[in-house]
């Protein structure tokens, strides 16, 4: 397999190491216009929300499936999603490429719809997210992600940008007597790099919009 890598960052770098370690050829490039597309099986995207578009199009272009895990394009996905099923191909989009964030979703899902039966009423939601300082976007695509399991209609999100804080997304349901609270912690970017490598396995041979869940639920059976 070789994959074309949209981004010179740290997550690009990162993706190009892994990939190579597993015997993946791999070439990269900042912009969407400077990829060259040749001979690649699949492009995966961790560049800029401006980017999302061009690299869409190029690669409808090639008819090459790809992963998008850049975020803050969502109001360009009616374009992407138009643009990906009118060439035939296929695309894998997150906001997150954990497995980890797929479980604490899986369990917010599950608690809130207990919530919604017994006892909504009696606590309150709330979510706060902690990135790098060179983070752009807040809140994180990732909490937004996680506040639509949620059964309110609006959970109020806060931001926090630090240092070089991978990723923590906490969840916090206050009762007048008691708290809960779930985290989901990043210990590093390895987690995202490998998920985007097994989507970017997956989506070929597949064609239209697809999320990460649909792809770990396909095989985890949940």
């Amino acid at each position: 397999m070789k994959i074309a890598v949209l981004g010179t960052g740290k997550m690009g770098k990162l993706l190009r190491s892994l990939a190579e370690a597993q015997d993946i050829a791999v070439i990269t490039a900042g912009r969407a216009q400077e990829l060259d597309l040749t001979g690649v099986d699949v492009c995966i995207d961790f560049s800029h929300a401006s980017q999302v578009v061009p690299i869409v199009e190029k690669c409808c272009a090639h008819h090459i499936p790809l992963v998008i895990g850049t975020t803050a394009w969502e109001q360009h996905f009616n374009t992407v999603a138009n643009a990906i099923k009118s060439a035939g191909i296929g695309c894998v989009y997150s906001s997150n490429y954990s497995v980890g964030i797929f479980l604490m979703e899986h369990l917010l899902g599950s608690l809130s719809t207990v919530m919604k039966q017994v006892s909504q009423p009696l606590f309150d939601i709330a979510i706060h997210e902690m990135h790098h300082s060179k983070k752009v976007d807040a809140p994180s695509g990732t909490a937004l992600q996680l506040a639509k399991k949620l059964s309110q209609t609006e959970v109020p999100i806060t931001s926090t940008r630090c240092g070089s804080v991978v990723g923590t997304h906490t969840v916090l349901i206050d009762g007048i007597d008691d708290t809960i609270e779930l985290t989901h912690r990043a210990k590093s970017r390895n987690s995202f790099a490998q998920g985007a490598l097994l989507a970017a396995q997956w989506i070929q041979g597949r064609t239209g919009m697809h999320t990460f869940a649909e792809l770990l639920r396909s095989q985890y059976g949940m």
